[in-house]
């Protein structure tokens, strides 16, 4: 009898947890249809391709998972000062990529352009920003990148 409880618990694990992997993989092709996400290789499948498939994994498009790396360039005074390619995290290379740099910089006025790529164009740049700003000793100044609210924002 307990033999029985056991498998049938052993049983419900693995059904949830093939439930749950299947949602990953059918979910994940709407994430990939945003512009900072590799679309190449996304491609309807055929009603053969789609009987191939195991039923509990059977979708209508097949789509990369990889977002693309980050092209981040900052120049101060039209001197660059970093040129970075940024790798995205995650076990797929589906995560969010992250840059922190730190360097001293002199105080007084500077003209700080940002930019920053995010998409497979080969040159250009989706984003850019300049602003002259007066730099204090001793106060630090930062640079974040937020597209939901229009780019970078100097602080």
């Amino acid at each position: 009898m307990g033999f029985y409880v056991i498998a049938g618990i052993a049983g419900l694990v693995i059904t949830s947890g093939l439930f749950i992997l299947a949602y990953d993989v059918v979910t994940q092709c709407d994430y990939f249809k945003a512009n900072r996400l590799k679309i190449e290789g996304g491609q309807r499948l055929t009603p053969e391709q789609i009987a191939e498939l195991a039923a509990i994994m059977r979708r209508t498009e097949q789509c990369e998972r990889a977002r693309l790396p980050l092209q981040l360039e900052i120049e101060i005074d039209g001197e660059t000062v970093i040129e970075i390619e940024a790798q995205p995290s995650g076990l797929w290379d589906d995560g969010h990529a992250s840059v922190y740099e730190r360097f001293d910089v002199a105080p007084g006025p500077h003209r700080i352009t940002a930019r920053l790529r995010d998409s497979a164009r080969e040159d250009g740049w989706d984003y850019a920003y300049s602003e002259d700003v007066i730099l204090e000793p001793g106060r630090y100044f930062t640079i974040t990148f937020r597209p939901e609210t229009g780019g970078f924002h100097y602080r």
